[in-house]
């Protein structure tokens, strides 16, 4: 409560500042810098608004290529940590990307940026723009306050557009990334200090599969910041994945696949199951419109065998989102568990045709092919199946099966 007062006061006192130096450009004139050092002095700035102790996250760079993009992004990261300033790991933002169909260009919505601020424990979000004006480029960054959706710190820069320049940006043209090791990526040597850096450290041992050192992470950020969507999420996810036979970790712990009960829970699996639950039920009173949450906890009812509120969540994640494939495809699950197989197969038509590459899907849609007796449209869904995911074992065993019974 503290922190949010000051920072109210100071984006008061940044507002009226920003506003009576609207006129003046920053680096503006016949004044030009090397790259870096404009990266620098973006950087300095942006430690000099905001109050001390901020977490911040940098999504992406405009600028005409990729390669210039991340590069630019390297150096303003590495630059923001030698002034002192929290960010979050950028490993990291592939797991927002996915739990919130999030993309970011330019300008953020209010909506947006509150929802990126819950899910990774960060106070300010950081975009820019490196831009080709022929004489000069021109590096302009904004710092935008997560709570209110409040720009506190703008700054632009004029760069050399000399060979040096043209040199760099040639060489990163064709390059996805600036292919340099950065030194402050998470890892289990250093000990976090803050809900967010307990959060990223987290995702780090959750990717590995080591769940127990995944959930002490999680449960410490909600120790220190009980408000932190993600870690609810996270933990919920690593509570749920502990206790069952997992088959994939996918991404950046973004999803992970696990072998279905049916209902068959041992006491161990169903107390922890709750738990999951728990977790996920709090994750939704933060923030009631997050699908992603709704299907997590749907997952954890069908592993139960509660059908019925595993259906009701993912109503509810599909009404919050109605592009959520993996919410179909789940709910498609669930209604084949309840053997009620016209709507199983309706879920995993939707699942498809929104997602064509799903390689689930058709796999659980040969399932019920195969309950249904139409075992020549099984075996369609099991070939392209396996097309998409040469190595499902299950799918693979289920076509042979259905082969040897074909030639018989």
């Amino acid at each position: 409560m503290i922190f949010t007062k000051k920072i109210a006061i100071i984006i008061v006192i940044i507002s009226l500042i920003l506003f009576l130096s609207s006129c003046v450009s920053t680096g503006s004139g016949s004044g030009r810098l090397s790259l870096m050092e404009a990266i620098e002095k973006s950087a300095e700035k942006i430690s000099q608004d905001l109050p001390s102790g901020s977490r911040i996250v940098i999504t992406a760079f405009e600028s005409e290529s990729e390669g210039l993009s991340e590069y630019v992004i390297e150096e303003l990261i590495s630059s923001l940590i030698f002034f002192n300033v929290e960010v979050v790991d950028r490993e990291n933002l592939d797991y927002v990307y996915r739990e919130i169909n999030f993309q970011i260009s330019g300008d953020v919505s209010d909506e947006t940026a509150v929802t990126v601020g819950k899910f990774l424990g960060a106070q300010f979000l950081i975009t820019g723009q490196l831009i080709n004006t022929g004489s000069a480029y021109r590096l302009r960054t904004s710092a935008t306050y997560m709570g209110q959706a409040t720009r506190v710190s703008v700054s632009s820069f004029n760069i050399h557009n000399d060979d040096e320049m043209q040199a760099l940006v040639t060489a990163l043209a064709d390059q996805t990334s600036s292919a340099r090791t950065a030194n402050y990526r998470t890892n289990e040597q250093i000990t976090p200090q803050t809900a967010g850096t307990f959060l990223d450290r987290g995702i780090l041992f959750a990717r590995r599969g080591d769940f127990v050192m995944a959930i002490s992470d999680f449960t410490e950020a909600i120790r220190l910041n009980s408000n932190l969507t993600a870690a609810y999420i996270l933990r919920g996810r690593a509570i749920f994945a502990s206790v069952s036979t997992v088959l994939i970790v996918e991404g950046n712990f973004n999803d992970v696949r696990v072998s279905s009960t049916m209902g068959r829970t041992s006491a161990n699996q169903a107390r922890n199951y709750d738990l999951a639950i728990e977790d996920f039920t709090k994750a939704i009173e933060l923030d009631p419109y997050n699908a992603s949450a709704y299907r997590e906890r749907g997952r954890v009812y069908a592993q139960k065998g509660d059908y019925n509120s595993s259906i009701s969540d993912y109503d509810r994640a599909i009404q919050i989102n109605p592009n959520f494939s993996a919410a179909y495809n789940n709910r498609g699950n669930s209604h084949s568990f309840k053997r009620d197989y016209e709507k199983a197969i309706a879920d995993f038509d939707r699942a498809i045709e929104i997602n064509p590459n799903f390689a689930d899907a058709y796999y659980n849609r040969a399932l019920v092919h195969i309950e249904n007796r139409s075992n020549d449209l099984a075996i369609a869904d099991l070939e392209e199946a396996l097309r998409l995911n040469p190595n499902d074992r299950e799918a693979r065993r289920d076509l042979d099966t259905l082969r040897r019974q074909r030639r018989r």
